[in-house]
């Protein structure tokens, strides 16, 4: 579908199109990102995205039970090795103050819930 095509209704049809679309990968053409931006200054977007993210939800609870317990147990082995190497950190929410005082000193207020201790 190209974007002179995209009708202002959607009816089911288009929908299905228009996920087959997003699901595409590699995509083929550029199209669906010209859509999506139609499609969001419409205010339809989510209708489209909220589809696909059940698909691959779907997609990924199929996947995860297909496994067996032997490659389940292989990932399991594999995060467990890579977290007990020496030298090994998590690095979540990098640039994000870790203590309050940070905290205060980048936005001029203490986080909310904090209780300064005395």
């Amino acid at each position: 579908m190209k974007p002179e095509d995209l009708p202002e209704i959607l009816t089911p049809e288009v929908i299905e199109t228009l996920v087959e679309m997003a699901l595409e990968f590699p995509h083929e053409t550029f199209d669906w990102a010209n859509i999506s931006k139609i499609l969001d200054r419409r205010g339809q977007i989510d209708i489209i995205l909220d589809k696909v993210e059940k698909i691959k939800e779907e997609r990924e609870r199929v996947r995860k039970s297909l496994m067996t317990e032997e490659e389940k147990q292989e990932i399991i082995d594999k995060i467990k090795e890579t977290t007990s190497r020496p030298g090994y950190h998590f690095h979540g929410n990098m640039g994000e103050p870790d203590t309050p005082e940070s905290y205060k000193d980048r936005y001029g207020v203490y986080p909310p819930n904090y209780i300064k201790p005395e």
